[in-house]
């Protein structure tokens, strides 16, 4: 609530830092924006950069949403172990495991996909290891 007309204030000694000078003021350059046809990536987006490739993955949409509709979208999500039915409940296994749930839990309750941390596996336990068990789909059974 400001003070009422008239009032003393008692300000502190406080250095403020000077404004900002004219010329460290960020320019926006208007840079055009490409729009690419995502060939397997989904709808088109915009960037100025090509879309990305990924050898052996391809994405297809079977059906979008229609005007009104919600804009879900049903597709195949294809990797080189398989072909994923989307929209998919994805099960996460940050070190290649599923906590509380055995391979045979995962499979009856229709998993397609199971999705785990490289980074963490790579900390613990390690890529050589993963390697010389014959890779994460060997090893996580």
């Amino acid at each position: 609530r400001p003070p009422p007309p008239g009032a003393m204030m008692a300000t502190a000694d406080v250095e403020q830092p000077p404004p900002p000078s004219p010329s460290r003021k960020r320019r926006r350059r208007n840079k055009p924006k490409t729009i690419y046809a995502a060939n397997s990536i989904g709808p088109e987006y915009e960037s100025q950069l090509p879309p990305p490739t990924y050898p052996n993955f391809r994405w297809v949409v079977l059906q979008s949403g229609t005007a009104g509709a919600p804009a879900a979208r049903l597709g195949l999500l294809t990797t080189p172990h398989g072909t994923v039915e989307t929209p998919a409940f994805i099960f996460c296994a940050t070190k290649a495991c599923c906590k509380g749930m055995t391979p045979e839990m995962l499979r009856e309750a229709g998993s397609q996909i199971i999705l785990s941390n490289t980074y963490h596996l790579m900390l613990q336990p390690g890529s050589e290891i993963i390697k010389t068990l014959g890779g994460l789909q060997k090893t996580t059974g």
